[in-house]
């Protein structure tokens, strides 16, 4: 909870991270975020997630990117979008091939105080762009705008709304 505590107290238009329940009925089954400095200028967010083991496999994981990527591009107009995952987590390297990222580096970084490799990946719009879904809706976002360093948003006409994602389609994975 202090971590979550901590980035609702940190938040600022120009550093934010948004960290987003998951729920399957009615359940919190996992997490999502999307993080960014700068945001209006760089128009790039890092995206990280969480998912309890037992709903690992069951496509709820796509569907959480798959969901935080529509947030970022049709939501907030961001040109990239980049995520990091272990080298051995091969669910997470799934869903980020499956999504279209491209690899961009890697590093060594401590996990539990022992190093482990890391791979760091990106997303451009145009590549989101080939491979949008048209069943997700955002609701509320318009008044959140400001939030994440939005004054305006030259994509959004009228009322927009966060929702989810998936809801009408089977999962894959």
């Amino acid at each position: 909870m202090q971590h979550l505590w901590d980035l609702r107290a940190t938040w600022k238009p120009t550093a934010w991270n948004c960290n987003l329940a998951v729920t399957v009925n009615g359940l919190i089954v996992g997490a999502q975020s999307a993080a960014s400095a700068d945001f209006a200028t760089t128009r790039t967010a890092l995206t990280g997630s969480f998912l309890f083991l037992p709903e690992q496999g069951r496509g709820i994981g796509t569907e959480m990117r798959v969901a935080i990527l529509h947030l970022l591009f049709a939501g907030l107009d961001a040109e990239f979008a980049e995520s990091a995952a272990w080298a051995d987590n091969a669910q997470s390297l799934r869903v980020t091939e499956k999504l279209g990222y491209e690899l961009v580096g890697g590093a060594t970084k401590l996990s539990r105080g022992k190093p482990r490799d890391q791979l760091r990946f990106r997303l451009s719009r145009a590549e989101w762009e080939t491979r949008r879904r048209d069943d997700i809706t955002i609701h509320g976002l318009e008044p959140c705008l400001d939030l994440f360093g939005m004054t305006t948003h030259p994509t959004v006409s009228g009322s927009t709304d966060v929702g989810e994602a998936g809801s009408s389609r089977p999962a894959e994975e």
